[in-house]
């Protein structure tokens, strides 16, 4: 099968222009709510014909999901569990991973609901799992102390249908005579071949602050690209801080986004090389990334869409039945439909999707997306900007 690229992939890659007219907006046709979620423990995927939602809430993880088939929240306890994820791919298949006292578990349907091992001894680990869209397979990075000294490492694990393999430790965390290196916080995108876009944070300390400095990017898509800082800046990614598309050998395309002191920074490598698309833009959390788009929350906690057209960078605030969303840490899954997972300002976590009417292309990535406006009961209708 081949396929095009969509044309709203973040696609313009000359000098960027910020539209920011007061009216436009992201008016969202549907807005969902989950259940009461702890902070930043929550992540989201969806297939054709539904859409898969997990989250901590009181100590336990939970995986909830809705069908055309269920038109109400379908949820399943899955017991004591930190940083849940999901992921899903083109054919349906679910992956549901967690952190339970320093063991990284697997669980869905393929298991039957019962959680199996898949990583022990990594101590706070957080786990980020991706699948290639065209492609089976799964990719994982945890971030956790695998190896007894205190400091974290970024471990990456694969599944190609058979098993998972041995942990593979990408960035090792140490510290020996008043030096070291440390990796806070990662991120994964998986492509079709087998390769992964690492995005990651490095802390280098050097003995003073004045010799030390902080990294924030993306690795695995053609040369390092990221942003550098001192030892003070706070850096953030967001859980799902780098995007990647691609099939069989095709040249892989990947969107990166991250904040240094609050202000936000987004790239794009279209196959060729990497450029920024927002620099040292405004205030606001480390946006999460999609193949069309990002999400944001800004100063105020407003939520914004950003995406490109014809004319630059379009950066709008998401809104539902004429009020502007609010909330903390949103996530994105965005092609032509698009859809959001945000905590609101009480502690719920949301699900908002606009629609878009498009025809089934069958060279198109859209094909494989066509319904899911039809399995929510929205009747969908094209955005004008």
């Amino acid at each position: 099968m081949k396929y095009r690229f969509p044309q709203v992939i973040w696609a313009v890659l000359a000098s960027v222009v910020i539209i920011s007219a007061p009216a436009a907006a992201l008016d969202l046709d549907l807005l969902l709510p989950v259940g009461s979620a702890d902070e930043h423990q929550y992540d989201f995927a969806t297939t054709p014909g539904a859409a898969h939602v997990v989250y901590r809430s009181g100590g336990n993880v939970y995986y909830a999901t809705i069908s055309k088939d269920n038109m109400n929240w379908s949820v399943r306890s899955l017991g004591p569990g930190n940083w849940p994820t999901v992921a899903g791919n083109a054919y349906g298949q679910v992956v549901v991973a967690y952190e339970n006292g320093g063991t990284i578990y697997e669980v869905g349907p393929h298991n039957g609901w019962v959680p199996s091992a898949v990583v022990s001894g990594i101590s706070g680990g957080k786990p980020v799992i991706s699948s290639p869209f065209f492609a089976s397979g799964w990719q994982m990075v945890i971030t956790g102390n695998c190896d007894g000294d205190s400091y974290a490492e970024v471990v990456r694990v694969a599944n190609s249908g058979s098993g998972w393999s041995s942990p593979q430790v990408l960035l090792d965390g140490w510290y020996d005579s008043g030096f070291g290196n440390y990796y806070p916080q990662a991120g994964i995108a998986a492509f079709a071949d087998g390769s992964y876009a690492l995005a990651y944070e490095a802390d280098n300390w050097g003995g003073r602050a004045s010799w030390s400095d902080k990294w924030v990017g993306v690795s695995g898509v053609g040369p390092n690209f990221g942003v550098g800082a001192d030892w003070y800046a706070s850096l953030q990614l967001s859980r799902r801080p780098v995007s990647a598309i691609s099939e069989g050998s095709l040249p892989g395309k990947a969107v990166f986004a991250c904040s240094v002191n609050n202000r936000i920074y987004a790239g794009i490598n279209d196959g060729s090389g990497w450029v920024w698309l927002l620099s040292n833009y405004d205030g606001g959390s480390a946006p999460a990334v999609s193949w069309s788009g990002g999400v944001f929350a800004d100063a105020g906690g407003v939520l914004r869409f950003v995406t490109s057209d014809d004319q630059g960078i379009v950066i709008e605030p998401l809104v539902y039945q004429g009020t502007n969303l609010t909330g903390s840490a949103p996530l994105i899954w965005a092609m032509e439909d698009k859809f959001f997972l945000f905590r609101d300002p009480s502690g719920v976590l949301q699900l908002g999707a606009s629609f878009v009417n498009v025809v089934p292309e069958p060279a198109s990535l859209v094909s494989l997306f066509v319904g899911v406006a039809g399995f929510l009961g929205v009747s969908a209708r094209r955005k004008n900007r």
